[in-house]
């Protein structure tokens, strides 16, 4: 059951204009990034951001590769 709910909320976070949660501009799919986020009692969350913005806020240690940086 959770799979099923995890796979719909991803489903439904690719459809639409999508903006970023960090600076708020729009985001092009091919630098997307998804963040589902389970907040208990079957409850989900899914925010998006721009991989160098996510990038930006994350710990200097924390390995992460920005889809910007890929394409």
């Amino acid at each position: 059951m959770w799979m099923k709910r995890m796979k719909n909320a991803i489903a439904d976070s690719v459809a639409g204009r999508k903006q970023c949660c960090f600076c708020e501009k729009e985001i092009e799919c091919k630098a997307l990034v998804v963040m589902n986020l389970d907040l208990g009692d079957g409850q989900y969350q899914t925010l998006f951001s721009h991989g160098l913005c996510l990038k930006e806020k994350l710990h200097p240690t924390v390995p992460f590769l920005a889809p910007e940086e890929v394409y």
